[in-house]
């Protein structure tokens, strides 16, 4: 009496491992972009969700609220979210993410951070932008216009 035998046999196992790999090296590249694309969304939204937390606050508390850099003039480095009051209470801080850069603009912006007012305006003159960018990406802008209320936007080109 012959038994029966369960299982693959090694030239079906080879040829499995093959296809697999002839699959994760078509995926690779693509995950990596992917991965590339999702940490700039990241920062973009986490300063976005910043922006509407501190107009929030500045409502709330009836009090500014500054937004600024915690390495003056670089975003890059990550960004507080604080009272102006004294003593200065930070609600928030968010850490950067290497490879992803930040440009603000005005240039007091950049280097100070922005300041909401009670009601939530920031009292700039002109419209606050923010944009998002990193290696081989579509950067992202985040824009400010005198009402306070952030946006937020992919910028395939132009300016923000």
């Amino acid at each position: 009496m012959r038994l029966k035998m369960r299982g693959f046999t090694l030239s079906e196992m080879v040829i499995v491992i093959g296809v697999l790999g002839i699959l994760a090296s078509i995926a690779i590249p693509s995950m990596s972009q992917f991965i590339s694309g999702q940490r700039i969304k990241n920062v973009s939204y986490g300063l976005y969700s910043s922006l509407i937390f501190a107009r929030n606050e500045s409502i709330k508390r009836n009090a500014e609220v500054t937004v600024a850099p915690i390495v003056e003039n670089d975003w890059s480095q990550g960004w507080r979210v604080a009272t102006t009051g004294s003593p200065s209470v930070t609600l928030r801080q968010e850490a950067g993410i290497d490879g992803i850069s930040i440009a603000a603009t005005p240039s007091a912006v950049a280097e100070d951070g922005l300041s909401y007012r009670r009601n939530g305006r920031t009292g700039t003159g002109s419209a606050i932008t923010f944009t998002i960018t990193g290696s081989g990406q579509t950067p992202r802008c985040i824009r400010i216009e005198g009402g306070g209320m952030p946006s937020t936007r992919l910028l395939p080109s132009g300016s923000c």
